[in-house]
C-alpha cells in the first residue's frame, strides 16, 4: 500500500512541476512580447533612443 502511496505522489509532483514550468514559460514569452511592443513604440517615437537601446541591449 505504501508503494502505491509513493507512486502517486511522486505522479502529483511531476505534473506539478510541468505546471508550473508552462506557466513560467507562458509568463516569459509574454514579458518578451511586452519588451518588443515597447521595443516598437520607442522606436516610433524616436529612432535615435530606439538605436541606442538595442546597443546597450
Amino acid at each position: 500500500m505504501q508503494k502505491m502511496c509513493d507512486v502517486a505522489q511522486q505522479r502529483a509532483m511531476v505534473s506539478l512541476i510541468i505546471s508550473t514550468d508552462h506557466v513560467h514559460c507562458r509568463a516569459v514569452s509574454t514579458e518578451n512580447q511586452v519588451n518588443s511592443d515597447v521595443q516598437e513604440t520607442v522606436a516610433r517615437l524616436d529612432p535615435m533612443t530606439a538605436g541606442a537601446s538595442e546597443a546597450r541591449i
